[in-house]
């Protein structure tokens, strides 16, 4: 499985890189959010830095990652079927995706801070916290694009579904971006990492009992 999994994650990069349109779009409108904030506002305080760098990160994962099976559930799917299991195939998508969001996390960072500057005062906490949420928007999202893999406007479905389903995982990483911010003072900051921890561990968990049954209906 390991074996597949390393294979197909070197199809996937391969395959984006030669397709860069999701790619390129989901950067651009990446940059140009940011680039549109600072000739509206001029500058921002860190609470508004804040919550425009989870939110820029959350509507990016909505955008780029709801066509994640879109090859593969046409006329690709009788060959993967053929090639790879399910959950080599899901896991694959995961760390693609979360490699993808955290790529736009450090992107979307970079230039807040060229721009605004950097307020955030612990870059461990902030780095912990992008990679937590990178992961778990990653696991959430990339299941649900499988389950509306074969309806119409399926991306769309998928954007409809997710904001019920990650607004506990953004507001818990709202919070821990404002401590990392120093915004507020927080002493219970191993509970809130715990709890996206606990996240993750439930979207796993709903994929190994789930994917394999929506691979076969899809």
């Amino acid at each position: 499985m390991i074996g597949q999994i390393i294979t197909l994650l070197g199809l996937e990069v391969r395959l984006e890189f030669r397709q860069r349109a999701s790619l390129a779009g989901v950067l651009l409108f990446a940059i140009g959010t940011v680039y549109l904030f600072s000739l509206a506002f001029g500058s921002v305080e860190p609470r508004l830095w804040n919550a425009l760098f989870w939110i820029i990160l959350l509507f990016g994962a909505v955008n780029g990652l709801g066509r994640s099976f879109s090859r593969e559930l046409t006329y690709r799917y009788s060959y993967y079927q053929q090639l790879t299991s399910p959950l080599s195939l899901y896991v694959a998508k995961v760390l693609f995706n979360t490699l993808f969001l955290l790529l736009i996390g450090l992107l979307v960072w970079g230039v807040l801070s060229l721009l605004f500057g950097n307020p955030v005062k612990d870059i461990g906490l902030f780095s912990l916290t992008l990679f937590m949420a990178s992961l778990g928007l990653s696991l959430i999202l990339t299941f649900l694009a499988l389950l509306a893999g074969r309806v119409n406007n399926g991306p769309g479905i998928v954007a409809i579904l997710a904001f019920p389903v990650v607004i506990p995982l953004l507001l818990t990483v709202v919070k821990l971006g404002a401590v990392a911010l120093r915004l507020i003072q927080q002493t219970s900051t191993n509970k809130d990492l715990l709890l996206l921890f606990g996240v993750d561990l439930l979207a796993i968990g709903l994929a190994l009992l789930l994917v394999p049954s929506l691979w076969k209906e899809a």
